[in-house]
């Protein structure tokens, strides 16, 4: 048989008399109305936190994809203060061009920068060439220009200038009566290339600016293609700064 007994609970700062049954010692407390109201209160409470937890976590997430962006857009545009840059150039003129010449040549060029102009330069030796019609090369080849490998240096290849094969040699062919015998059969001579250097650089800085005393290989590939147009100029060598 239970018995009834009466408890208190605590809601809303109000004591509420709850009633109880007993059966033996054990007591059951039968929630009223306000405790019921308590509990779905405290459930919707915690659902809410977790929402508002979730919307900040997302709201976290899209912030650092954000940054993340953001920095790599930074990192993107890092490479144009360390692309390429260009000092100046070392350019091969034809035989018996001087240096009056060379700076006629270059002032009709847009060469970006002011630049320095010496002459005198010594390219490691490569200094003599001969100039073959490219028609009367394989009948010069023919005839033994290639027999002695010592007569040409595979680090400055033949190359071809208009209607010519400009074909370096080195110093030991010009002093070999059998390469000589070759060249009178085909009334060709030994020439001499003119090397200049060409520096944007001066005492001023020690640093490398662009727009100052070095430029951007674009500008040095379009100056490059434009001077080599010109009959007198055999190549044109942009000297790269090096990290």
């Amino acid at each position: 048989m239970l018995k009834k007994y009466r408890c208190s609970c605590i809601f809303a700062e109000n004591i509420l008399d709850v009633p109880v049954y007993t059966q033996s010692t054990t007591y059951y407390c039968q929630p009223t109305s306000a405790q019921m109201l308590t509990k779905y209160y405290n459930n919707a409470k915690s659902f809410l936190e977790v929402k508002d937890m979730r919307k900040i976590k997302t709201e976290i997430v899209v912030f650092i994809i954000l940054l993340i962006l953001v920095l790599l857009y930074g990192f993107m545009q890092i490479p144009t203060a360390r692309e390429a840059k260009i000092s100046g150039f070392l350019i091969q003129f034809e035989n018996g061009t001087t240096e009056p010449e060379v700076k006629t040549i270059l002032e009709n060029y847009n060469m970006t920068l002011n630049y320095s102009i010496d002459c005198n330069w010594n390219n490691g030796g490569y200094k003599y060439y001969i100039k073959v019609y490219k028609d009367d090369l394989p009948d010069v080849v023919r005839d033994g220009l290639r027999k002695d490998e010592n007569w040409t240096d595979s680090g400055l290849p033949s190359f071809t200038k208009g209607d010519y094969i400009i074909y370096p040699v080195t110093e030991q062919a010009i002093h070999d009566n059998n390469f000589l015998e070759i060249l009178k059969r085909h009334n060709l001579q030994v020439k001499t290339f003119v090397w200049c250097l060409i520096s944007y650089r001066d005492s001023s800085t020690r640093h490398d600016t662009l727009g100052k005393n070095c430029i951007t290989e674009k500008d040095a590939i379009r100056i490059t293609n434009e001077l080599e147009t010109n009959d007198k100029v055999l190549t044109v060598m942009p000297d790269y700064i090096l990290y």
